[in-house]
């Protein structure tokens, strides 16, 4: 079992899965204008069409979206 860690908010994360903040500094959710961390969706079809969508609606507004998959997706 791998230990866990509880944030200020109650968020439960393996330290083993975390990022230090300039890990991030050259991805390309870096240079986008939003970004979507999309988590747990565990085969929620709807879920994901739903976030689609709206990705579609703030690019057609002008505004790239990158998308983020974070933990199940199943």
């Amino acid at each position: 079992m791998l230990p866990l860690t509880v944030d200020a908010k109650g968020a439960i994360c393996s330290p083993q899965y975390r990022y230090a903040p300039s890990a991030l500094l050259n991805s390309p959710v870096a240079q986008t204008h939003a970004a979507y961390v999309i988590g747990c969706l565990y085969g929620n079809v709807f879920a994901l069409r739903e976030i689609l969508r709206m990705q579609k609606l703030e690019e057609r507004s002008g505004f790239p979206v990158s998308l983020d998959f974070n933990g199940n997706r199943n």
